[in-house]
């Protein structure tokens, strides 16, 4: 374990643990510790000051995204661990930043507590080092409050060079569809750690399908590959394939179709879905949070991707799209005929729930 202010608390007894944070002022001393072991030489006020001071790359344009988690909406301590929370609400940010082809460069996180727990804060703490470290970037500052329950609003910024990051509004008439992995898992995962009734689920399983609803890890790796290429829209999958997708549809002003069977499913979600008696292209397709991105490109520039991959990691073609029918979006068989599937996805508004 890395050394020094922040980790001093994991070597004392649970009372003097208790004593060490109980005011604001802990709090803030606290994660200001933990924040300084993330910095780099970018930051040029470190975390502590009433705001950051920032030194972007030179001539690089900046990319902004933020993302509110509540518990008892976007996740449940009844399954999840703090550390997974912590993890969880900086990588859906990281990924939106992937999905504009950007390098996410400095995270501020506001945080609401209920009560001032220390295994809470030393959870959430660890999830936020793990995930800043992972996606190389910086905590630069935040803020803290009281809440009724907890509460997370987490602010990235990123870079990307000047007119290269790539929209929603970009697909046109021809272009390919494709996705960059396996879809479902986090769904399965979801499915399994909220049922009464568990299946008999090999561990392997479980234990993968666990870690992809509650530690997904976003497409940042994929960036340095996307920019050597044109790619027309991109979006990552939070909401669902069929939603997001949509999404890229109406932003463009085009249609699209997705052939089913090319459908990248995560075997260990095909397996879960068999036991719990459940269809796992729905899962995929509707159920969410895979945090894989969609891209749309003409086939030329997919080819140059292909060769920048192995065969196994290489974005997989399902679609196209097409022009002939603005914002719908359709679904093709194995014999290539046409099939009906609804585009629900998850909204805020109603329960996350695929049937």
């Amino acid at each position: 374990m890395q050394k020094g202010p922040i980790h001093k608390i994991y070597d004392m007894t649970e009372e003097a643990k208790a004593e060490s944070l109980r005011t604001e002022a802990d709090l803030i001393r606290y994660f200001t510790s933990a924040a300084k072991t993330t910095t780099n030489e970018s930051v040029i006020t470190p975390p502590g000051d009433d705001a950051a001071v920032l030194a972007p790359t030179p001539g690089m344009e900046l990319i902004n995204t933020v993302d509110v988690l509540i518990e008892g909406v976007d996740f449940s301590f009844a399954y999840a661990r703090p550390d997974d929370v912590g993890y969880k609400s900086v990588m859906v940010n990281l990924s939106d930043i992937a999905a504009m082809r950007g390098r996410a460069r400095w995270i501020t996180i506001g945080l609401g507590l209920k009560r001032v727990e220390v295994d809470l804060v030393e959870g959430l703490t660890a999830g936020f080092l793990q995930a800043c470290k992972e996606g190389n970037v910086a905590l630069v500052g935040g803020d803290i409050t009281s809440a009724p329950c907890l509460m997370l609003s987490v602010n990235v910024v990123g870079e990307v060079p000047p007119g290269r990051a790539v929209t929603r509004a970009g697909a046109k008439d021809g272009m390919l569809i494709a996705v960059t992995g396996p879809l479902g898992g986090s769904y399965a995962g979801y499915k399994l750690l909220t049922v009464k009734d568990r299946p008999n689920i090999r561990k392997r399983v479980l234990f993968t399908v666990r870690r992809a609803h509650l530690r997904p890890h976003a497409r940042f790796d994929i960036v340095p590959a996307l920019e050597k290429v044109e790619v027309g829209a991109m979006i990552d999958i939070s909401d669902g394939f069929l939603v997001d997708l949509k999404h890229i549809l109406t932003a463009s002003g085009v249609g699209g179709e997705v052939n089913i069977p090319s459908i990248p499913i995560l075997p260990e979600a095909v397996e879960t879905a068999q036991a719990m008696g459940e269809n796992a292209i729905k899962w995929a397709l509707r159920g969410g949070e895979d945090f894989e991105l969609i891209l749309c490109l003409e086939e030329m520039e997919y080819e140059k991707l292909r060769c920048l991959f192995p065969a196994e990691r290489c974005p997989i073609v399902v679609g196209r799209i097409k022009a002939d029918h603005p914002g719908e979006l359709r679904f093709l068989d194995e014999r290539g005929k046409l099939v009906d599937y609804t585009e629900e996805g998850y909204d805020h508004f109603t329960p996350w729930e695929v049937v």
